[in-house]
């Protein structure tokens, strides 16, 4: 089950529930369908230059970010917030997978 933390006054048009922070047993498909509803629908998919992964907004105010390719693989969720990307859980800027093996590569 996915935990969602609330996204306070982050801003107006904000989604009511936050990004997803942990989950427990192996149910990527129920992380990855609760990553599409808190970045809405229309989102699209960016590759860095790493070839990590960055899924975007419609509206570009939400996103999530894969860093796999790292020595200790994490993600970040961020938000727009006056034209400067922040954490979108308040002093949770790196969330870490547990059970993963590390590096990916």
């Amino acid at each position: 089950m996915a935990v969602s933390a609330s996204m306070g006054d982050l801003g107006k048009g904000m989604p009511q529930q936050g990004p997803p922070v942990a989950a427990t047993g192996n149910n990527v498909q129920k992380i990855a369908n609760e990553v599409a509803d808190w970045l809405g629908p229309n989102s699209k998919v960016i590759t860095n230059d790493k070839g990590n992964k960055i899924f975007m907004s419609q509206d570009g105010l939400r996103k999530a970010r894969f860093d796999i390719y790292h020595d200790t693989p994490h993600m970040h969720f961020e938000v727009l917030v006056d034209k400067e990307w922040v954490a979108a859980i308040p002093g949770n800027s790196h969330i870490y997978p547990t059970g993963v093996q590390m590096p990916i590569r």
